[in-house]
């Protein structure tokens, strides 16, 4: 970490702004870390993981979009060697612990999904499990709904969400590089250069999130799971030993996004957080999502676009969907949006960006963050579109900087934009203090980037998109991506 950017002194405008993180509207719950860390990409967070998985002593419980059993958790180091795939990882565990119970909870994706890939039918893999390792599939959402969440939870010490599953084609580096062989999948395919984020938690938040956990379990699968009992002492520290502590003693908020379904009430604290944190922006919003094509995303971006004076919006995203049917609806979204957004943007203010890696291919990006000015930090599974907010249930983790003056939060500041800088000299293919040097200078995001990135190479392009046909239209929900399941009945 840069001593120069720990020692930046920090601005206090005045007068702070109200709290962004409020339990029963922008969030569900506030629990405390001791530790919490910021993973970036791939192969950092399988690399802790790994590790983490290995101390687990009672329970293990991952719930995600997608799951593939037949990946490792690291790539090779060149020597040729074979890694065991997960689901023999999964197995060697249980058979050394015998106290030690294993739940994998996944999105109920269509058949044709899993015949493709070759994977073995998640009622089979139980079958073959044993009695300590449990496979279920996650039906309980709307018609076209989805499981979307990707968390996984240790022993209720340890946590982690953000974007990535533990599954195929996920893994990268952030070199990001154009040949990689270790960036293959299990079928022998060399797929695109990734890029996406995870957060690491302990303490109250990690049992916040096995709460969140346990209860999409017992949904799906009617067994009421209960809490790990405390660790054994002797047991070690579940912390990974290289991982990083980016904030200590920290409040982070656990926000969801869970439709009306089955007798239960909508949840949209993902929604409400990101209006309310767009709007309270001061200086600088920078975003990175696979997706850009919210239709509450864009009028509060468009609101604060407007006001003469008020933040610069950085949104970084993939150049297409990595998908066919994604992309035949988020593309033409997502460029309604940025084409109306450009037209509003009288003060300058917006722009959007796609990372190329450094023989000029995109990067697929999948990141879902947030970053308010230096004071809100937020990664979870949520995308920016219309499904996210009210249609999939979802789960994010947030950061907020307290809100009196003070040592404590200074440091949360700190770290927050020592993230936001890496984030961005990554995609710019230079060091964080070189890009922070120019942020010094210029207190711009826009024209940091303006003046590190280059035409060639790894770097920053702006992101076209083709005209608007109608640019009096107003962005609309479609039927696969509605914002609500009521949206299902007008067929």
């Amino acid at each position: 970490m840069s001593d120069a950017i720990l020692a930046t002194t920090i601005d206090e405008p005045a007068p702070l702004p109200d709290a962004m993180l409020v339990e029963g509207e922008t969030c569900g719950r506030i629990a405390r870390a001791s530790r919490a860390a910021v993973l970036i990409d791939g192969a950092a967070y399988y690399k802790v993981l790994e590790y983490a998985l290995l101390q687990a002593e009672r329970s293990i419980l991952i719930i995600g979009w997608d799951f593939n059993h037949h990946v490792p958790l690291h790539c090779g180091d060149g020597t040729g060697r074979k890694e065991p795939s997960l689901r023999r990882f999964l197995h060697r565990l249980t058979r050394k612990k015998k106290k030690l119970r294993v739940r994998v909870l996944k999105w109920w994706s269509p058949v044709a999904f899993e015949l493709k890939r070759r994977t073995i039918p998640f009622p089979l893999l139980n079958w073959l499990a044993g009695r300590r390792t449990q496979y279920r599939l996650d039906n309980d959402h709307p018609p076209t709904g989805s499981l979307h969440q990707k968390i996984v939870v240790i022993d209720d010490a340890l946590a982690f969400c953000g974007g990535l599953d533990v599954t195929d084609c996920r893994w990268d580096t952030p070199e990001h590089l154009d040949a990689d062989p270790r960036r293959c999948s299990p079928k022998g395919d060399i797929y695109p250069p990734f890029h996406d984020l995870m957060m690491a938690v302990d303490g109250d938040a990690a049992r916040a999130l096995g709460d969140v956990a346990r209860g999409r379990w017992e949904r799906a699968t009617g067994e009421l799971v209960e809490p790990a009992p405390p660790r054994d002492a002797k047991a070690g520290d579940l912390w990974p030993r290289t991982l990083r502590v980016d904030f200590e003693n920290v409040d982070v908020a656990v926000a969801r996004t869970e439709p009306v379904w089955n007798g239960r009430r909508e949840i949209r604290e993902i929604e409400a957080l990101h209006e309310v944190a767009i709007r309270a922006a001061r200086k600088h919003i920078y975003i990175e999502n696979q997706h850009f094509a919210s239709r509450a995303v864009y009028h509060a971006v468009l609101d604060t676009l407007e006001k003469p004076e008020g933040p610069e919006i950085v949104v970084l995203g993939p150049e297409k969907c990595p998908g066919t049917i994604e992309e035949a609806v988020m593309g033409p979204a997502r460029a309604k949006i940025v084409n109306r957004l450009r037209a509003a943007d009288r003060y300058g203010r917006f722009r959007a960006y796609i990372p190329k890696t450094a023989g000029g291919n995109p990067i697929v990006v999948h990141s879902k963050c947030l970053i308010v000015d230096d004071v809100l930090l937020r990664i979870g599974s949520a995308n920016m579109n219309n499904r996210s907010m009210g249609f999939d249930n979802e789960c994010d983790l947030a950061i907020e900087a307290p809100r009196r003056p003070g040592a404590e939060r200074d440091a949360v500041r700190r770290r927050i934009t020592l993230i936001r800088t890496e984030l961005m000299a990554e995609h710019l293919g230079i060091l964080h203090r070189e890009v922070q040097a120019v942020l010094d200078e210029t207190g711009s995001l826009i024209q940091t980037i303006e003046r590190l990135r280059r035409p060639f190479g790894r770097s920053l392009i702006p992101l076209e998109v083709p005209p608007e046909s109608d640019p009096q239209a107003e962005p609309a929900d479609s039927l696969l991506d509605p914002e609500h399941p009521d949206r299902l009945k007008l067929v």
